[in-house]
């Protein structure tokens, strides 16, 4: 309150989510069901204990929604996995093994699937410690050295802005990962508005990967400001795979 800052609170982390679930939603049915059965668990357990921490874990499972997905389950699942198998006065022994098997076989999947391509970056100092794809190496550098070399503002729209930005040492702002329902409500316009007020004033330069443009794959990136770009500002040239828009 002190800074003016709480409506913004209030508005990227709540009311945003409907416009993240309309445009992100994923559903695994897999994982749904083990929400489902796990939350019914939860609310059983509570009704029987009256245990105010039970309800912290049913909440936890908010993390899940929309994206309904193996990788997003596990994460409000584990700490209620914990909860069952002390719940359930299972065999310790048992349970040390049956943790053992679980964490072999995480290991396995990771180490089989490994990619051989990742390493860490020589030349890419921000990220020294960071494993990376060569090519993603060599694109971040030469696009850091655009970036250096350009007078105006440059708007990077693509999902290595971070890493762009960081190698360049330049400041990260909320124009640097402009994904569906990051952006509060009715972000994108607010988001549109700002830019184009700020560039009727001033030199702008937008970089933007066009192969990501309905490329659910590839990013979460907002697809009205990528279009409204591309309508409203003219295409100059490209710098490696990322097209050049300007407004002189």
């Amino acid at each position: 309150y002190h800074y003016h800052i709480l409506y913004n609170f209030i508005d990227y982390a709540f009311l945003g989510v409907n416009s993240f679930a309309e445009k992100n939603a994923i559903v695994s049915i897999p994982a749904l069901l083990i929400c489902i059965i796990f939350i019914t668990y939860l609310i059983y357990q509570y009704i029987l204990s009256k245990n105010k921490n039970i309800l912290y874990l049913i909440c936890f499972f908010g993390m899940a929604y929309p994206i309904f997905d193996p990788s997003h389950v596990i994460i409000p699942l584990i700490p209620t996995l914990n909860y069952f198998l002390n719940n359930a006065h299972l065999n310790k022994k048992m349970i040390s093994i049956s943790f053992a098997i679980f964490i072999i076989a995480v290991f396995s999947y990771n180490i089989i699937n490994i990619n051989n391509n990742f390493a860490y970056p020589n030349s890419t100092i921000a990220f020294k410690y960071r494993k990376m794809n060569g090519n993603v190496e060599t694109s971040i550098n030469e696009v850091t050295e655009y970036l250096k070399n350009s007078e105006e503002k440059v708007y990077i729209i693509d999902v290595y802005a971070y890493l762009i930005k960081l190698n360049a040492n330049e400041k990260i702002d909320k124009y640097d990962l402009l994904n569906n329902g990051n952006l509060g409500k009715n972000g994108e316009k607010v988001i549109i508005k700002e830019l184009d007020n700020y560039c009727k004033k001033n030199k702008c330069k937008f970089l933007i990967y066009k192969a990501a443009i309905n490329n659910r794959q590839y990013s979460q990136y907002n697809q009205e400001i990528y279009s409204y770009i591309i309508d409203n500002y003219d295409e100059k040239d490209k710098v490696l795979n990322l097209t050049i828009y300007s407004n002189y």
